[in-house]
């Protein structure tokens, strides 16, 4: 068939109007992600990017500020330097010591048996559900945490075995849908807007603060 200008000129506009919609989309998806992001924990809009990456000191750090774990009139450290790359000097010092004392992160073994917590590290899936769920355990009723791990290992994530260090977690991300798709692709990297979407759903579940709180 011959195509006229007229219906040329219909599909550009159409394409043109789909494109423009979209962009409509993902603005107003990036302001309430940043809404959501703001209320949760202190953030301001130069510090948050919802296409960056996940990084461990500033995961660690909102999740216990958003789940209400830390007080800043509280000392977690009590003079005690936790991790040899974090100083107890440092401003997030105090959160992380808290997150160690709660077993949410204990860092990384290194050879003189005090641990480094690579703050700047990038995160990857598997490794932010792990902070994820274990922040989440102290704050979620038991029995509401008994109902979501009732099922162990009960996950159909095609790349995920279930003899793997975070086949739990995957279980959580599948039955709260977290993360969709056939594939959980443990590996890769976690941005902003992902975990925002993370904490919505939970949020939907009654799993972590609303907007509304």
């Amino acid at each position: 068939h011959n195509t006229s200008p007229s219906s040329e000129t219909s599909n550009e506009n159409t394409e043109t109007t789909t494109a423009t919609h979209y962009q409509e989309i993902l603005r107003l998806y990036e302001e309430t992600t940043f809404s959501y992001i703001q209320n949760l924990a202190p953030i301001t809009a130069d510090e948050f990017k919802s296409n960056d990456y996940l990084r461990r000191e500033e995961t660690v750090s909102f999740l216990l500020e958003a789940l209400d774990l830390v007080d800043d009139q509280k000392d977690y450290c009590h003079g005690t330097q936790y991790f040899t790359d974090i100083s107890i000097n440092d401003p997030t010092a105090n959160v992380l010591c808290q997150a160690y004392n709660l077993e949410i992160s204990k860092g990384y073994s290194s050879p003189d048996n005090l641990p480094t917590f690579q703050a700047t590290n990038i995160l990857n899936r598997a490794e932010f559900l792990a902070l994820l769920v274990r922040t989440l355990k102290k704050t979620i009723p038991e029995e509401t945490l008994q109902a979501i791990e009732d099922k162990p290992n009960q996950h159909t994530f095609i790349d995920v075995n279930d003899e793997i260090w975070y086949s739990q977690y995957a279980d959580f991300a599948e039955k709260n849908n977290l993360f969709r798709g056939p594939y959980l692709r443990p590996f890769a990297p976690v941005q902003w807007k992902e975990a925002a979407r993370v904490m919505h759903q939970l949020a939907k579940k009654g799993l972590a603060p609303s907007l509304q709180e």
